[in-house]
């Protein structure tokens, strides 16, 4: 319900379900937009791989997979791990450990509370770069590139509403 559809009257040839699960694969896989299986991920009408592309993009340029994320976050924010005033931040926090043979540390900063977290921090890196797409980067605008991002973080949202 949060992905746009055609407007003016326009029929999408293809099921937008369809759609969402071949953008779903190519997430998953890595592959590139010209080497797309779609034969084997449409079964009524056969999209190509740049109409596939489009409704990404398209959605991508809306914002509407960041407002896919930021609606899950509100409905499931009491199932993440992390502490909410974490997700809220915008800032960038620098977390450096002391070094005990350093005999003057009043120069380093240590967020202890960051570095207890580093373990959630850390796995939640491990899941992202699960998907391929968010490794291999062979996008080349910004929005694309947030737009795996909101993706993943979704995806593992669910994953994670999906076991209890």
């Amino acid at each position: 319900p949060w992905l746009s559809t055609a407007k003016h009257g326009y029929v999408t040839q293809s099921c937008l379900i369809e759609v969402a699960n071949a953008i779903l694969y190519k997430f998953k896989t890595g592959c590139q937009w010209s080497l797309f299986p779609v034969e084997a991920l449409f079964s009524v009408k056969v999209l190509t791989y740049g109409a596939v592309y489009h409704h990404y993009r398209e959605w991508s340029k809306g914002g509407k997979w960041k407002s896919v994320w930021i609606q899950l976050l509100d409905n499931y924010r009491t199932e993440l791990d992390m502490p909410a005033q974490r997700i809220e931040k915008e800032e960038v926090i620098t977390n450096i450990r002391a070094n005990k043979r350093r005999d003057n540390a009043d120069d380093i900063l240590v967020d202890d509370e960051l570095y207890a977290e580093r373990y959630y921090i850390e796995r939640t890196d491990a899941w992202v770069d699960s998907f391929r797409t968010v490794l291999n980067r062979f996008d080349t605008t910004v929005s694309s590139r947030t737009s795996w991002n909101y993706l993943a973080f979704a995806i593992l949202l669910l994953k994670k509403i999906s076991r209890k």
